[in-house]
């Protein structure tokens, strides 16, 4: 018999939603949730460091940013789930994701699950 997931849990966490988006160049990568949006840019640190880092920004409203520095052929993500957001019902959003880069032409994959608790 074959059965349709219809809940994912790990631990006190609820999985709401989680794919693969393959991203070409560096455009920025923009994820429209109910009130508000996440936005995955790309760019290089300005020390000219070359370790990949993720700053996150949350200076506007209803926008939280991920920028992902010097991501150029290499896995890297966060280690743990990253809260970013509280929700109204008193529960909260996280997110865990990995961007996967193999080459120098900016073609990059970014999993990514996010989770509710």
């Amino acid at each position: 018999m074959v059965s349709i997931i219809k809940k994912i849990t790990n631990g006190e966490y609820e999985l709401v939603d989680s794919g693969t988006v393959q991203i070409l160049e560096n455009e920025p990568l923009t994820m429209f949730l109910e009130s508000f949006s996440l936005v995955f840019s790309f760019g290089k640190s300005e020390n000219n460091n070359k370790e990949p880092s993720i700053k996150f920004d949350n200076s506007e409203l209803n926008v939280k940013k991920f920028i992902l520095l010097d991501m150029n052929m290499v896995t890297y993500g966060t280690t743990d789930f990253f809260k970013f957001v509280n929700l109204e019902d008193g529960g909260s959003l996280y997110i865990s994701f990995r961007i996967n880069s193999l080459d120098n032409k900016n073609v990059r994959s970014l999993e990514y699950s996010i989770y509710k608790k």
